[in-house]
Formats: C-alpha cells, structure tokens, sequence
C-alpha cells in the first residue's frame, strides 16, 4: 500500500513538471523553428485560414441551400398526422319519443378517439412558375459560386502582393542599413584625416550630421517592414512569434505578346463579369416568374388514413376502419391589391438594373486590362533602364571613395556620388517592385501566370 502510495506520488509530480516546465519549453522550440514560404505556400495557408473566405464559402452553401429548396416546386409534399381526442363527455344527439312526446338524448362514441393518416400533395401544373422558381435558384446558386472564385482570386492577389512588397521592403531595409554603415565609415575617415589636418572640424560634424541622417532612414524603413510582416501575418494567421523566411524573390514577369487572345482569355476566366452575367439572369428568371403570379396551380392531393375509437386507452386492430380520398386543388388569383403589378415592376427593374451593371463592368474590365497590359511593358522597361542607372551610379560612388581616400575630392563631392548611388539603387528596387505588381494584377485579371501568356503570338 505504501509502494502504491509513492507510485502515484511519483505519477502526480512527473505531470506537474512537465506541465510547468516541459510543454513551454517544447513550445519556445516549436515557435522557435522557423517557417519557410515560398509564394505557393503562402497562398495556400491564405487560402486555407482566411475568414472572409470561409464566410464566402457559406454564401455558396445558403445558395445551395436555397437551390435545394426550390425544388418543392416539382416534387411531391408527404404530410403525416396523427390525432388522439380523449372525450370527457360524449357527443350527444337528440331524437324526439313520439309515444311521451319528450326529446330524448343518445350518447355517440367511445371515451377513446384516434385519426392516424398520410396525405400527399403533388403540384401538377403552375403554368411557368415551376420552370422559372428553378431556374432562378439554379442560376443563383451558380452565381454563388462565380462571387466564391472572386473572393479567392482576390485573396490570392493581396498574397501574392503581401508577398512581394515583404521582399520590396526587406531590401529598402538593407539598402539603408548598407547606408549607415557606409556612412559611419565616412566619419571614420573624415576623423582621421582630420588629424592629419587634411579635414576641418565642420567636416567631420556633416559627416556626422549625414551618419545619423541615415540611421534616421533606416529606423524607418524598419518599421514599415515590421508593419508590413504584422499584416502578412494577419493575412495567413500566422503566428506572431514564429520566425518565417520567405524564398521566392520578387519576379520579372514578360510581358505577353497578342493583346486581342489575352482579353479573350481574360473575359472567359474573370469570375467578376461570370458572377454578374449569373446573377442578371437569375433575376431575368424572377421577372418571368413574376409576370405568372396570374396564372391558376393545380395540386392533386390523395389521404389515407386510419380512424377508430375504443373505451380503453390502447386500442386494437378492429377498432379501426380505413378511408381513402383522392382529388385536385385549383388555385386561380383574381385580386391581390396591386401587389402582383408591384413585384413585376420591380423584377424588371432589378434586371434591367443588372443589365447595365453588366455592361458598364464589361467596358471598365476591358480598359482595365488594356492599362495592365500596357503597364506590364512599360514598367518592364522602366525596371531596366533603372538596373543600368543604379550600376552606373554604384561604380561612380566606387571612383569617388578612391578619390577621396587620396584627398583629390571634397566631402561634398563623396555625400554627392553616394546620395546618386543610392536614390538609383532605391528607385531601381521600387521599379523592380511595379514590375512584379503589375504583374500580379494583369494575373489577377486574367486568371492565370504571366509564363503562360508570353508565349502567345499575334
């Protein structure tokens, strides 16, 4: 007993430590490990945690649900029934005696009553609406779908554009901290020289002055990035702790060859204009049925049931007596107080409403695709010629440092080269950064990869 007492002693502690001390330790090490990211993951993980999504995806399903329900249109309508009456004073009919002349009362029925029976209604014919109330649901459950696509498109667009800005912005980041080491280098080198009496002290303080300009320019390049990697986070419900490394780079899309195919591509693929077009006939199909809210519906009914009475409370099989009936309903609106002239005005104006929306998106998403697909080219360009700018400039601030290490430049002529240096490289990596953007937006248009599409030809 004293063994089993120390066994169980000793159970209780091991879990009390590892409680306190191993589960947050294992857990400091799993937060610990880094995550690795290419472009594909992230989209995924987007894809998979994002709650605008899932909410869109119960859209779809309330659609569905609703697509389900109009089928009560067409199919039959089973109804079960079952009724027990306990009488407390039985029914009563009156006869009058004609040998007294007095009214005499008979009691009818037993203290027990039961109505067991089925009855199923089968609509027959409503002339049209059957046929549009499906149609109508069918076409929106198929819009449902479409604003689901557009929902995920999107998301992947914020991604992929989440991403490449984190790669935009961890380069602005060493850019500037290659800035401030380079510039404390330079005060460095002023100082010395200084006390070879080749610089004035007023050299040494601009200097000092440009070093902590810098590390201003980099403090702030930092907490762009930190916001940046917060809302990346936000975007994949990541955690914040978790350490990531991204290993794509920022891409350099082609810019696809043959406009016409492209838009041709772009108008078959983009969910947008698909959800527009599935929601303008639905609502075409809510017009028709309204213009029948005249028309008669007939309905066959048939019931069965099973009627009986006892005296005792559980009644048996000859207690009872089967009855049977069979017929049609015809429902045929006559006056509903304007209310059917009211729903077809206002169905035909949500259509034709849809109607124009519809066009009007169709003209914007054809610019729109002319304007990224000029801007994937021209910004490619733009990309370039900034590449060959910013090298120039880095091998002119190279010559300068030369210069100025042999005293044959000013200070001013060294901050000069170094301040052309960097704003090229800056406006090189933000050129790099509107290359990939447009990019992704003229993907996010068109429904696919810029690799697929440069391969077409005129």
């Amino acid at each position: 007993m004293r063994r089993l007492s120390f066994s169980f002693f000793m159970v209780v502690l091991s879990g009390l430590a590892f409680g306190l001390f191993l589960r947050p330790a294992a857990r400091a090490l799993a937060l610990a490990s880094p995550i690795t990211l290419s472009l594909s993951d992230a989209i995924a993980k987007a894809l998979t945690h994002n709650l605008a999504l899932k909410a869109q995806a119960q859209a779809v399903a309330m659609a569905k649900g609703e697509r389900l329900s109009s089928f009560q249109a067409v199919l039959p309508t089973i109804t079960g029934t079952g009724t027990y009456t306990r009488n407390l004073k039985q029914n009563v009919i009156f006869f009058p005696d004609t040998q007294t002349g007095q009214t005499q009362a008979i009691e009818l029925g037993e203290d027990n009553s039961y109505d067991i029976g089925a009855q199923v209604t089968q609509p027959i014919f409503d002339f049209g609406g059957m046929y549009y109330a499906l149609k109508g649901s069918g076409l929106a459950y198929k819009a449902s779908q479409a604003a689901y696509a557009n929902a995920k498109n999107d998301l992947i667009y914020q991604t992929t554009v989440s991403y490449y800005r984190l790669q935009y912005l961890m380069r602005n980041d060493e850019i500037a901290r290659q800035a401030v080491v380079q510039a404390a280098e330079t005060v460095s080198a002023v100082r010395a020289q200084e006390k070879q009496g080749l610089k004035s002290a007023y050299e040494v303080l601009d200097a000092t002055v440009e070093r902590e300009t810098r590390a201003a320019e980099q403090v702030a390049a930092e907490s762009l990035l930190s916001e940046q990697w917060r809302r990346f986070r936000t975007l994949l419900d990541l955690d914040g702790e978790t350490p990531v490394h991204l290993i794509d780079a920022l891409p350099t899309p082609q810019a696809p060859h043959g406009f016409d195919r492209l838009l041709d591509i772009a108008l078959s693929k983009n969910p947008v204009l698909e959800q527009l077009h599935l929601s303008s006939e639905s609502l075409k199909a809510a017009w028709k049925g309204a213009q029948r809210q005249w028309a008669p519906r007939l309905d066959g009914i048939f019931r069965y049931a099973l009627q009986g009475e006892s005296e005792a409370l559980l009644p048996d099989s000859g207690d009872f007596a089967e009855t049977m009936s069979a017929g049609m309903t015809l429902r045929v609106p006559v006056f509903d107080g304007l209310r059917r002239e009211g729903d077809i005005q206002t169905a035909k104006a949500r259509y034709m409403k849809s109607l124009y929306d519809l066009q009007n998106a169709l003209r914007e998403f054809v610019d729109e695709v002319s304007r990224a697909y000029e801007t994937v080219a021209l910004s490619e360009a733009q990309w370039r010629t900034q590449e060959k700018t910013a090298d120039l400039a880095q091998e002119a601030f190279r010559q300068a440092k030369e210069r100025y290490s042999l005293n044959l430049s000013t200070t001013l002529e060294l901050r000069t080269a170094d301040l052309r240096a960097r704003t090229a490289q800056a406006a090189a990596l933000n050129a790099r950064w509107n290359h990939a953007t447009a990019g992704a937006d003229l993907a996010r248009l068109v429904g696919g990869s810029l690799p697929e599409w440069s391969s077409f030809k005129e």
